[in-house]
């Protein structure tokens, strides 16, 4: 009887010790990248407000991850591939699944893209505003493990050719070219260049990516 006891008490033991090791956590800080792998479309900032983002994922031991981390009211903005400066401690394990999904509020604007299009002779300069709130998912279900006190780093960004590719050359044939600041612009929001808009706005969920560590 004892012995029994004894085991009983062993497995109570070990289940205890793997929840407390798989709710130790591991540091992510987010970074920002992109595919530039189109012929005539190219990004190269990136800026947006935020209300908060949220992580969700799945785990081959331990529950689901469910978090959500409030922003500043503030704008971020990145060029080139650099570091966001966002982060957030996330339960370690094995993660079958994971989802970052960034809440964008309603601004005047609040998500930005900056970038070039060549016409066939030049560089011309694009950007991609949006005013209504937005919720991005950048995914991966490739897995991936995290392991407790270890800090990492994981890419968000945006594969330009997936982003352009339902707008052929006659879309950008047709479209308005605008002066900003004496800069010739294609604007493409939900005002100007509705069309080029409507096509971006569609593609975006298939287009952005994150990378596991």
């Amino acid at each position: 009887m004892l012995r029994i006891l004894c085991f009983a008490f062993g497995i109570l033991l070990l289940t205890a010790c793997e929840k407390y090791r798989l709710k130790q956590p591991a540091f992510i800080s987010f970074s920002w990248g992109y595919v530039n792998n189109s012929e005539t479309n190219a990004l190269n900032n990136f800026k947006f407000y935020l209300t908060d983002f949220t992580v969700t994922g799945t785990r081959a031991e331990g529950d689901d991850v469910f978090m959500t981390k409030p922003t500043p009211d503030v704008q971020f903005s990145v060029t080139g591939n650099s570091s966001i400066g966002l982060g957030i401690d996330v339960p370690v394990g094995e993660y079958k699944t994971f989802v970052l999904t960034m809440n964008i509020p309603k601004k005047s604007p609040g998500l930005v893209l900056n970038g070039t299009h060549f016409n066939g002779t030049e560089n011309v300069a694009v950007k991609i505003e949006w005013t209504d709130e937005i919720s991005i998912n950048f995914s991966t279900d490739l897995p991936f493990e995290l392991k407790k006190k270890k800090s990492y780093q994981m890419e968000l960004g945006i594969d330009v050719a997936k982003l352009f590719e339902d707008i052929s050359e006659n879309h950008w044939t047709n479209a308005t070219i605008s002066n900003e600041n004496g800069v010739p612009t294609y604007v493409i929001n939900e005002i100007n260049n509705q069309i080029l808009f409507t096509k971006i706005n569609n593609a975006l969920e298939e287009a952005v990516y994150i990378k596991a560590p």
